[in-house]
């Protein structure tokens, strides 16, 4: 009786994080900056609109890719004899355990690039744990796909490993940086 009502109070519940977002990472932002030192204070300013972005690509790659996939292949799997009834509450959970889970995990390469800039990984390091990449991939498709069917959970896992791929690309342009010395403000 109350699926309406609780789907509209989650679709509401997205439209008001993505509105008071802006705020809160600007709140949360003013609560960090006095612990930063000035070079990583310039280093995560140029950093934010990347991470929106590649966060915004993740969403945008989950709804137009990925949910169309995995919503296909779970109603083909009901059968001849069988309807689906998909309720709006449901609908919305499955969405958002799809689209807002890869919006995060979009944000490995930026996580690469500034990990290495900091010195804290080497793209040789990342290139070692392939291997081990590869299967925290399935593991952690498999958990975060709302279904256990395994469509959806490797369509989420190609992705990830070739996130993961962009990863070691961007931390060896960090990790360049951060060889040769130059300080953390200047460029990308």
């Amino acid at each position: 009786p109350a699926e309406a009502f609780v789907g509209y109070l989650k679709l509401l519940l997205a439209v008001d994080l993505v509105l008071a977002g802006p705020v809160i990472l600007a709140q949360a932002w003013l609560y960090v900056v006095p612990a930063l030192y000035p070079h990583e204070v310039r280093l995560a300013a140029r950093a934010v609109p990347a991470a929106v972005g590649l966060f915004l690509a993740g969403v945008a790659f989950g709804y137009v890719v990925l949910y169309p996939v995995a919503l296909r292949f779970l109603i083909s799997q009901a059968g001849s004899g069988v309807t689906p009834a998909i309720s709006f509450h449901r609908l919305l959970s499955f969405l958002f355990g799809l689209t807002v889970p890869l919006g995060l995990l979009f944000e490995m390469p930026l996580a690469g690039f500034v990990a290495a800039r900091l010195g804290l990984v080497t793209p040789a390091g990342l290139r070692r744990g392939r291997r081990w990449a590869v299967l925290a991939a399935f593991t952690l498709s498999a958990v975060l796909t709302p279904t256990v069917d395994p469509v959806t959970q490797t369509a989420m896992a190609g992705p990830l490993v070739v996130l993961y791929e962009l990863s070691i690309v961007a931390a060896s342009w960090g990790f360049r940086r951060h060889s040769a010395g130059a300080p953390v403000s200047e460029g990308a």
